[in-house]
């Protein structure tokens, strides 16, 4: 499986404490939405590493805009927050 989503463009990202600590940090904002903790270790890891982060989950509409993270969900089809929006 690894070989075929590196063949598509994606990067496989070892997930570090600082990950995690920053998944940790994120419960405030993500709790009413009730992201779950792989929710928030996704988008730690987008914020440590700016990149745009794809979702199918409507919840993830309910986050407040986050400082250099773009959120697109795909259902629908839209972007959510853009960086420094």
């Amino acid at each position: 499986m690894r070989t075929e989503l590196e063949a598509a463009g994606l990067r496989i990202v070892p997930v570090s404490a600082l990950h995690a600590e920053s998944a940790a940090d994120l419960w405030p904002v993500c709790r009413a939405p009730g992201l779950s903790l792989a929710d928030r270790l996704c988008l730690a890891l987008a914020l440590v590493q700016p990149s745009r982060v794809y979702t199918a989950d409507r919840a993830w509409t309910q986050l407040p805009a986050l400082p250099a993270l773009d959120v697109v969900c795909i259902r629908p089809a839209m972007a959510i927050h853009e960086a420094g929006g």
